[in-house]
Order: C-alpha cells, then structure tokens, then sequence
C-alpha cells in the first residue's frame, strides 16, 4: 500500500511542464478599431481658415519676433567683438614688446656678468705676464723659464714625436703606450 502511494504521488516529467496561460483571452483584432473612415481626411488643411489664423495670429508674430531680437542681439555683439578684437591685438602686442624687452634685459645682464668675469681674469693674467716677461717681478733662480719652440714642433708627425718635446720632457713617458 505504501508503494501504490508513492506511486501515486510520483508523475511523470511532462505534468511539470508548463504548457501556457490557463486564461485564454481573446484579443480584438486591429482591424475593428482603424477603419478607413476615420483616416481620411476631407480637403486640404493648408487651405482651412482655422490653420490660417493659427499661422497668421500666433506663428507669425513669433516668428518675427526671434528674426527681430537675434538681429538686434548679434549686431549689438559684433560691434562689441569688433572693438574687443582690437583692443585684444594692441594689448597682445604690448605684453610680446615688454616679455622680448625683459628677455633681452635679463639676456644682457647673465652676458655681462661672464664677460666682465673673463674680462677681469684676462687683464689679471695679462698684468702678470707682462711683469714676469719684462722684469717687473724679481724671479727667483728657479726651473720656471719660458720656452716656446712650436716652429720646431710643426713639422713633426704627432706631438710625442717631436725632437724638442723628447729632449725636454720630464720623463720618457714611454709607460703611455
């Protein structure tokens, strides 16, 4: 009795399907509700009088109103840009003339702070020169002399070569290579 039961409460898979709506509604078809009466439409609607007045009453001013008001706005606003634009130019113009004046200014300033510094150097060592060279300054008996035998050396093939440089040179330097 226990298997009839369970049996009895077990179906098969195709009960659980759903097969649709258990409501059946009829819809009403789209033909009832548009008929071809209400969609034609008798005379032109461009000629009725009450298009007419609409166009002429409210359409019309509305219209002439916004030509009117833009008109005045941007004549108004070109004048004024006009003006702007000028005034825009020369200012431009003012500010690029004082920026290339300042550059120039701080450009010759940076130049004659180094230059005056090499200028002083090469004076200083010029006074010196000219002392050594001419006797303004008693020198000492010393290994300090001044040498300058470049005609010697111009013809020779690389400057270690040169007679004068290997009979004067401290050491034979033959390490370096």
């Amino acid at each position: 009795s226990s298997s009839s039961i369970v049996s009895s409460t077990r179906s098969s898979p195709n009960e659980f399907l759903h097969k649709g709506t258990n409501v059946k509604v009829k819809r009403p078809s789209a033909r009832r509700f548009i008929s071809s009466k209400n969609l034609r439409i008798s005379g032109n609607r461009a000629a009725s009088p009450l298009f007419i007045w609409i166009v002429i009453l409210i359409v019309t001013p509305l219209l002439f109103t916004t030509i009117t008001i833009s008109g005045v706005v941007l004549t108004g606003i070109s004048r004024q840009f006009d003006d702007s634009v000028e005034d825009s130019e020369q200012h431009y113009l003012d500010v690029a003339v004082h920026a290339l004046s300042v550059y120039v200014a701080l450009r010759a300033d940076f130049v004659s702070v180094h230059t005056g510094r090499s200028v002083r150097d090469l004076y200083l060592m010029t006074r010196y020169g000219n002392w050594i060279l001419f006797g303004g300054v008693q020198l000492a008996e010393s290994f300090t002399e001044m040498n300058t035998e470049v005609n010697e050396c111009k013809g020779a093939d690389s400057p270690e070569s040169c007679p004068w440089v290997l009979a004067n040179s401290v050491c034979d330097c033959t390490w370096y290579y």
